[in-house]
């Protein structure tokens, strides 16, 4: 079972898989004699309080490279059976309330960034799509933002980049309220030396 293109872990997350769940474990065991029930003993054997989602993580790590063997030629076979894949449960999404909404508006009143909450309860963006924000993604004539850009923070360096998926990238319209806290932002703005008269998309001029 290969996994799917775009929902792979980082290679950092396969080594921490690799060397604290299936080299300790399973690691003396030969090709020939990993099978179904030694993979579904294998998963017993890991500790329940690391979570499901690790013993996923590691049981598509083990799979990823059964499957990669078979096309090198080096296993015969995969024992990593779809069926015996963990399963991980989504947490329970719990939204603010109108009243939390409000305290939350009410906390950030007159901050250089009080725009972004605004923002972010009104197009629902992820935190990184709202970092990544760069002004001339505005279009305050028709009063939309386009949502094309996001940080990613790797090892305490900021890059900005083009999201993974095209669905992701989207054309959103915006509040007359919103557009006006994006108004005074960019004001702000203009005194940080983040923002200028020629909007051009350097990472300098990010709508933050």
């Amino acid at each position: 079972m290969g996994l799917p293109i775009g929902s792979r872990p980082p290679w950092d997350g396969y080594r921490r898989a690799s060397d604290q769940r299936i080299l300790p474990l399973i690691g003396s065991l030969k090709c020939e004699q990993m099978d179904l029930l030694a993979v579904e003993d294998w998963l017993q054997k890991i500790p329940d309080e690391i979570g499901q989602q690790t013993k996923q993580m590691a049981f598509e790590f083990l799979s990823y490279s059964f499957n990669y063997g078979m096309k090198r030629r080096i296993a015969t076979f995969t024992p990593c059976d779809s069926s015996l894949r963990p399963n991980v449960t989504p947490a329970e999404i719990q939204p603010f309330t109108d009243a939390e909404i409000a305290r939350i508006f009410k906390h950030v009143e007159g901050h250089r960034l009080e725009a972004l909450p605004h923002l972010a309860f009104w197009i629902g963006a992820r935190q990184g799509e709202l970092w990544g924000l760069q002004w001339h993604a505005i279009d305050w004539t028709n009063g939309t933002i386009r949502i094309e850009r996001q940080a990613k923070d790797y090892k305490g360096k900021i890059t900005i980049k083009t999201p993974k998926t095209k669905s992701s990238q989207r054309t959103v319209a915006l509040s007359l309220l919103v557009v006006d806290k994006l108004r005074n932002r960019q004001k702000i703005a203009f005194t940080e030396g983040l923002a200028q008269a020629e909007i051009s998309s350097s990472p300098v001029n990010r709508v933050t």
